[in-house]
């Protein structure tokens, strides 16, 4: 009896693990062996190591802890819950005792708590950026495995986190380690805060290297003491030694030794984009024939300086050639991470670009040592875009960027690739509070770093900002006007695109002159080039190097099930045969000539709009000239409508079938509407930020399907119109329980039916509306015109109501003002006060006159 209870209770154990973790989707990807990847990134040598911690672990959501399931590293989770990923550490004495430790983990999302053996170590306050832990070796079990465990959190919101919620043409945000982690075994007596700074000597093709570094011991263990230093700085490129010191070390009582040695370098090469040169260091400590430590670093020597606002490398001007790189979706790494990061770069680099931004999002660090292996200039920023005025004005967001860009810089610091640092994108120009924000974060990366500065606005600014080295533009399908720059006080170079974006949902076409094809794209990104050359700006970014995925349904980016935000110069596939590819190629490097092909522009007016139209059409006057009654009724329902609310209050004969007829004709001609305007708007940049301001993946995902499918919005939009009439009815009918009268709930469903009868004057209009909105000529007029028509609508409605309620309109009218200004101030007040709704609206509609413009 006990075993079957026993059987019982872990089949129900299982099936409640199976449910959890069917519910939750736990993705693990590509594996790779660190130890093969790239010694230099990860600092092997021979007396320096790592310890992979990709796998082995277990899983388990923080409330039920029992429930664990076996997972890899790196893994993504689908779930916002909070997750604990739990591992065993063994270690060897010879690793105990010989060794320091630090735990790397370059990628997890979003916040996390560290804990080794319950003792807690370290707490990520958020963000996907690499940080490193010192691990102290008093808490760790010498004959015990040692039990490592993060909570991880992973939940974005509206104002705590970095990046907010509400994200514009970001890439998926997915839970979970999702990069490596392993422990990086370095010895307790080793080399240590290794840098390096140099000039120009006064003799000409001569510089003067100062190198500075630590040797640090760490342990208590005495050897011979007969310590010595060995210094190597090697020509990479012909593997000659071009200087050798060797020297005896004595540990002082700090236990710290503080070192420097000049190198005199004659003819030195330099670091540029076209020929990315490097030297090599190597430092080694020995205490007698044994090898205590070995560090190798490469250096690239570059002499970056700005002068007049302009840029110079190893003094010749430059400007950037750049594109942003924003990474693919996961599952796409089927080679594995570095084999496609290497792939990407590569491609980049071929196509003539010197500069990478990684854009609204955190840089695989490995990324970073690709841009100074194949050349590249690397802009990185801290993920923040769109932010309102209320929130950068907020001390607690401030604050929370403040200490956000101080840990970003800590985890970039050490990599030579980067030029510029980011404050964030989508800036207002105009902004005070936005202007005080982003010196506030500049005056940080100016007091830890020496790296150049730099924001995105989606607008030209015309003032200068304290710290802000270089003001970034952001293009949406449009050229720089005639007029943008001249008056400012800045000079242009400081101006540079920081991105321009042109979707290409259309594919391949004819030629350019259809819109958001490949072809009109290619034209496009020429004309930014020629347009950066020709205003003499420091360069441009095109956005982006290749298509990716979002966790927003994409509207300006055309409609994608799969979320797939196309807007890449290449596709998902990075098959380099499309035309802009090529193009920006020639453009770039001045090498053979692509001709775009003009074609002819296709027509992309839906047929079902005409054809939809012509038969609610036809409806109509099948029904007006199938009785006279009814055409009576229409015609006194529209002219003279406080006479016919009469008759119904009365109970005037009035015939249930036309009326219902007219419902079904009224709905369509409603949803036909409705339809057009979405269809017209669908890759509008307006509507895709006002329903992220509201902060739904479902909601988003709803308005964008219904704008971008004409046919099915018809179908949904006409149930729902049905739906609203009865609506309509229902609520007025629980209003008449408020007076003395009674009425009965089919003069209230007459009245409401007929009350729209208008909407039925707009179908020779629904015919041709989209093809007027796409002309854009009087669109304005045309807001207006159904503004007051809606007006009217509801005009009629409520004069209905009061009619057959018998009562004063005044009453009717204040109490349905009232009734619907407070319900629309509680939905706004709930989302306001969930995501900030009303801020993110406000901020879209101040960014949208900007990106029209």
């Amino acid at each position: 009896m006990l075993k079957k209870i026993q059987a019982l209770f872990l089949i129900i154990f299982f099936i409640n693990s199976a449910f959890l973790f069917a519910q939750i989707k736990i993705t693990e990807l590509p594996q790779a062996d660190l130890n093969k990847v790239d010694s230099l990134f990860f600092d092997i040598t021979k007396t320096r190591s790592l310890i992979d911690l990709n796998s082995g672990w277990k899983i388990y959501t923080a409330d039920k802890p029992d429930e664990k399931t076996d997972v890899s590293v790196p893994s993504i989770i689908s779930s916002e819950k909070e997750f604990v990923f739990e591992k065993q550490l063994k270690f060897s004495a010879a690793q105990l005792t010989n060794y320091d430790m630090e735990l790397v983990f370059e990628g997890l999302n979003y916040s996390c708590k560290v804990s080794l053996n319950n003792v807690s170590l370290y707490i990520h306050t958020g963000g996907t950026y690499p940080f490193t832990i010192k691990i102290p070796k008093e808490i760790l079990n010498y004959d015990l495995p040692n039990i490592l465990r993060l909570s991880i959190k992973h939940k974005l919101d509206s104002r705590n986190t970095i990046p907010v919620k509400q994200r514009f043409l970001f890439p998926k945000s997915e839970g979970g380690i999702f990069r490596d982690a392993y422990i990086h075994l370095v010895p307790t007596i080793s080399v240590t805060k290794v840098n390096y700074t140099f000039k120009r000597a006064k003799k000409a093709n001569r510089i003067n290297l100062e190198l500075k570094y630590d040797i640090t011991k760490h342990t208590t263990i005495e050897g011979t003491k007969n310590y010595k230093c060995y210094v190597q700085f090697i020509d990479n490129e012909k593997s000659t030694v071009l200087y050798s010191r060797d020297y005896n070390i004595k540990f002082p009582e700090s236990n710290i030794v503080e070192k420097t040695n000049r190198i005199s370098l004659i003819r030195p090469k330099f670091w540029t984009p076209q020929n990315p040169q490097h030297y090599f260091l190597r430092i080694v400590i020995s205490n007698g024939d044994s090898l205590i430590d070995e560090f190798k670093k490469q250096i690239a020597l570059k002499i970056i300086t700005k002068k007049n606002n302009a840029l110079f490398l190893n003094g010749k001007q430059i400007t950037f050639n750049g594109t942003t790189y924003l990474p693919p979706s996961k599952l796409l790494f089927q080679n594995g991470y570095y084999e496609s990061l290497k792939r990407d770069f590569q491609i980049i680099k071929n196509a003539g670009f010197n500069a990478v931004r990684f854009s609204n999002y955190t840089p695989h660090p490995y990324a970073l040592k690709l841009c100074d292996d194949l050349g590249l200039f690397a802009f990185i920023e801290i993920p923040l875009n769109s932010i309102p005025e209320q929130l950068t004005s907020d001390d607690e967001f401030l604050k929370r960027s403040q200490n956000y860009i101080s840990n970003f810089l800590t985890s970039y610091s050490k990599y030579p690739s980067i030029l510029a640092v980011g404050v964030g994108s989508s800036f207002l120009p105009n902004s005070d509070e936005h202007k005080k924000f982003i010196e506030q974060l500049t005056s940080i990366v100016k007091s830890k770093t020496n790296y150049f500065t730099y924001a995105s606005f989606v607008g030209v600014p015309k003032d200068t900002i304290n710290n802000l080295d270089f003001y970034g533009i952001e293009l949406y399908s449009k050229i720089f006007s005639s007029n943008s720059f001249p008056g400012t006080p800045i000079n242009s170079h400081k101006y540079f695109i920081s991105q321009a974006t042109y979707p290409t949902y259309l594919g391949s076409s004819n030629g350019y002159l259809n819109n958001f094809s490949y072809e009109a794209q290619a034209k496009y990104f020429s004309d930014i080039i020629s347009s950066s050359v020709h205003k003499k700006l420091s360069g441009f970014f095109l956005n982006s190097m290749f298509d990716f995925r979002g966790d927003f349904a994409p509207f300006y980016s055309g409609y994608d099930v799969n979320k797939v935000y196309k807007i890449g110069i290449l596709g998902e596939d990075r098959a380099t045969d499309r035309i802009s590819y090529n193009l920006i190629k020639s453009k770039i490097t001045h090498t053979g000539k692509v001709t775009i092909p003009v074609g002819s522009e296709k027509d992309d007016s839906p047929l079902f709009f005409i054809i939809v139209s012509l038969v609610l059409s036809l409806f109509l006057g099948v029904i007006i000239n199938s009785k006279r009654k009814f055409r009576e009724d229409a015609i006194r329902a529209l002219l003279r409508p406080y006479n016919f609310y009469a008759d119904i209050r009365d109970q005037r004969i009035l015939s249930g079938l036309n009326t219902n007829a007219l419902m079904i004709l009224l709905a369509g001609s409603h949803s036909l509407l409705l339809t057009n305007l979405l269809f017209f708007l669908k890759n509008n940049i307006l509507l895709e930020k006002v329903t992220i301001a509201f902060g739904s993946a479902k909601f988003v995902n709803i308005i964008n399907f219904l704008a971008w499918n004409p046919v099915e919005s018809f179908i949904y939009l006409f149930v729902l119109s049905i739906i609203m009439f009865f609506f309509f009815a229902i609520i007025f009918q629980f209003a008449s329980f408020f007076i003395k009268n009674k009425v009965l709930f089919s003069s209230i469903y007459y009245v409401v039916i007929w009350a729209f009868l208008p909407l039925a004057i707009l179908l020779p209009i629904e015919l041709v509306l989209y093809r007027i909105l796409i002309a854009n000529t009087i669109n304005f007029y045309v807001y207006v015109f159904l503004l007051a028509y809606a007006v009217w609508l509801i005009q009629r409605l409520l004069k209905g109501i009061f009619v057959i309620f018998d009562t004063r309109p005044s009453v009717v009218y204040l109490m349905s003002s009232v009734i619907t200004i407070t319900v629309i101030a509680v939905i706004l007040f709930y989302f306001q006060f969930k995501d900030s709704a009303i801020y993110y609206i406000i901020n879209a509609v101040k960014q949208y006159k900007f990106i029209s413009s």
